[in-house]
């Protein structure tokens, strides 16, 4: 079984590479051959900017998962506001997900949320839930990425949460959301594009932290990721 796994997992990082290349190499080829304008200038480069951001996330994800296995990842845990840092990551993420025709709505109350965490690694890990949320939601659709506190079992945390209105997850599926290599449906036609590391990533990561990721899900309604950070 984890053969099949890891065999279909090499057969999606192939597929995973040649899709955003795919898109550059053409782009930049016209962009060097045809008398463009402005505006179509712009869309090329655009586009070939969106993948390469794909190509570096791959990267950088496999990278970590190398880096978990050898037990050699570098982390500067420290306590810090999330309220500044999720308001750049917005900012920096929704023109690419605008692109694909869907709404990144930051829902944040609080004007402080002090937590603990490295910005680097946070970041991982709101990329991997809000790519996974971004696959999932129909276009015309909006993913929420929310945060707050939260007390539970006497212990103070930050929640940050990503929500989507996909077709949300069966119940028999949640217990292996995170598992690493396996996706709903792990082949190369599947309808939605990635390698099944990224809520492992996401999952492993919080955990190095000091945290917890969980998930919820409600078929026909979406599925909402919960990181909790400690805050205490």
């Amino acid at each position: 079984h984890l053969d099949r796994l890891k065999s279909e997992f090499l057969a999606n990082v192939n597929h995973e590479l040649r899709t955003p290349l795919s898109v550059i190499v053409p782009a930049l080829e016209c962009v060097m051959e045809a008398d463009l304008d402005i505006a179509e200038l712009k869309a090329f480069l655009g586009s070939s900017a969106l993948q390469a951001r794909k190509l570096v996330v791959l990267v950088e994800n496999l990278l970590t998962l190398s880096e978990l296995g050898r037990d050699t990842l570098s982390l500067r845990v420290v306590e810090r506001d999330l309220v500044p840092v999720l308001t750049a990551y917005h900012a920096e993420r929704l023109p690419g997900v605008s692109a694909g025709l869907r709404d990144l709505v930051l829902a944040v109350q609080a004007h402080s949320l002090p937590a603990r965490f490295d910005e680097l690694r946070l970041r991982q890990v709101l990329d991997a839930l809000v790519d996974n949320a971004v696959k999932f939601t129909p276009p015309g659709s909006r993913v929420t990425l929310g945060a707050e506190a939260l007390a539970r079992d006497g212990v103070q945390w930050a929640r940050v949460r990503v929500e989507d209105n996909g077709p949300g997850i069966p119940p028999d599926e949640l217990g292996n959301l995170f598992d690493a290599f396996r996706q709903i449906d792990g082949s190369t036609t599947r309808r939605v594009g990635g390698l099944g590391i990224g809520l492992a990533l996401a999952r492993d990561l919080a955990a190095q932290m000091g945290g917890r990721l969980v998930a919820s899900s409600e078929q026909g309604r979406g599925s909402t990721f919960s990181l909790l950070l400690r805050a205490d």
